[in-house]
């Protein structure tokens, strides 16, 4: 799956976007994870990004790869 063609995102937009493309609620999510609903809210809010061992396991729970969020990453860094 392929993001290219969808406006720019933050990480937080970006990880939303796709949870609820999915239909999983914040909730649903964290506790799959092993996070507070804090820390995820967080996460989507663009308060912090998660770190690497929390990073891995988000993108599988959202059905993504390190690919699709290479660009959204990379702009964040350029801003």
């Amino acid at each position: 799956m392929s993001f290219q063609d969808v406006r720019p995102f933050t990480f937080g937009e970006f990880i939303k976007f796709r949870r609820e493309q999915l239909g999983i609620s914040q909730s649903q999510i964290a506790r799959k994870l092993e996070v507070s609903e804090r820390q995820y809210r967080n996460w989507e809010s663009d308060k912090f990004k998660p770190n690497l061992d929390s990073l891995l396991p988000l993108l599988r729970a959202l059905n993504l790869r390190l690919q699709d969020i290479e660009s959204v990453l990379e702009s964040e860094s350029t801003s």
